[in-house]
């Protein structure tokens, strides 16, 4: 399978939280990420956004 880079923007403390939970587990944040869209993808979670932010719900 072919891979394509793709660039956007984040909030800096959610970036620098999520890099530091990939290290502390030893996974590549580029694996977490592709794994969390496939997830999405397959419709196993939806986005909620709210007033106060945003959550994800896991569908059971």
């Amino acid at each position: 399978m072919a891979k394509k880079q793709w660039s956007t923007t984040y909030d800096e403390e959610t970036l620098k939280a999520f890099q530091e939970t990939c290290e502390e587990y030893g996974m590549k944040a580029n694996t977490i990420l592709e794994a969390l869209m496939k997830f999405f993808n397959e419709g196993n979670c939806r986005i909620v956004i709210e007033k106060g932010g945003l959550t994800i719900e896991v569908k059971k």
